[in-house]
């Protein structure tokens, strides 16, 4: 699967990047690992190896895939810390007093200086979907300052990017009920076999997970009925995956016998994309209870 987990945005009706707008974006920064005393990077990158552009393009160029790398230098505090002590150590031994803070601590800002810019580099893909048809971003991030850095460099190249996480205000009784199925859930998901509780006694939270249990039995239902549902384990007939109350999606995993098996790496991305796509529609349409339009659909020929 291209996708392990994913956060949700909603893009403003009337906010249509065309292709030629993203593929500048994507050409101002392109992915590079860090220089002389940066920390991180973050730039874009080809969707696949020999592909021609930065920008993977499908429905008519109403959905666009893109992808980011991160560069981020390795260097623990610790290993900061242990050669500026022995450094500072050695220049107390030598003078016959202690060093005073000032000291100690441009001994320090040295000491990072001069390793940062021999730390190993890790880098990992951050990768966005932007579906026009449905007004909706996804980034494949669930932490704050990588979704953050991610919407900020998109800013930077389009000018702006107006985007609000989805109203999720009523997902967490959504999931509640379609988990005691007391409410029917859209014909495209069904349940999986794991839930997160929450527990309130007034002055603490604490979350409660339960796997591989047959959710219809009674005491599941009973103990589900007393607590607030944090997420919740969905699955279309393609795709598993774990829906949050904030509406994130997590644990993505394929269902399908054979996947991947495309006759060229661009016929496998394909594939993964647009099951991909399938699935974020029906979340939507889980989360918004609204349903999906005939002109917000499309066969796998990418024909609207």
């Amino acid at each position: 699967m291209l996708f392990k987990k994913l956060t949700p945005f909603e893009l403003p009706e009337g906010f249509k990047p065309t292709l030629e707008d993203l593929e500048m974006m994507a050409s101002k920064e392109p992915a590079r690992e860090c220089q002389y005393q940066e920390k991180r990077h973050l730039g874009f990158e080809k969707p696949f190896k020999d592909y021609g552009s930065r920008i993977y393009a499908l429905e008519a160029d109403q959905v666009f895939y893109i992808r980011l790398r991160l560069h981020e230098r390795i260097l623990p505090d610790s290993v900061v810390n242990e050669k500026s002590n022995k450094r500072i150590e050695k220049f107390e031994k030598e003078q016959g007093e202690p060093l005073g803070r000032a000291e100690k601590r441009k001994i320090r800002a040295d000491v990072r200086s001069e390793l940062l810019s021999k730390a190993l580099q890790k880098s990992k893909p951050i990768q966005v979907i932007i579906d026009l048809h449905q007004r909706e971003l996804w980034i494949d991030q669930t932490t704050e300052r990588k979704i953050e850095d991610t919407l900020s460099k998109m800013r930077s190249g389009l000018g702006s990017l107006p985007v609000t996480p989805f109203d999720t205000t009523n997902l967490p009784l959504k999931l509640k009920t379609w988990a005691l199925e007391s409410e029917s859930r859209p014909e495209e998901l069904d349940l999986g076999d794991a839930i997160k509780l929450i527990a309130d006694d007034g002055e603490t939270k604490s979350s409660v997970a339960i796997k591989h249990e047959v959710i219809e039995d009674d005491e599941w239902l009973r103990i589900t009925a007393a607590r607030e549902v944090e997420e919740l384990e969905l699955c279309t007939r393609d795709i598993i995956f774990k829906l949050h109350s904030s509406g994130a999606i997590k644990g993505i995993k394929t269902l399908t016998p054979g996947a991947g098996s495309g006759e060229t790496l661009a016929d496998e991305f394909y594939e993964d994309l647009w099951e991909t796509l399938t699935y974020l529609r029906a979340t939507r349409r889980a989360i918004e209870g609204t349903p999906l339009s005939d002109t917000q659909t499309t066969d796998q020929s990418g024909a609207v």
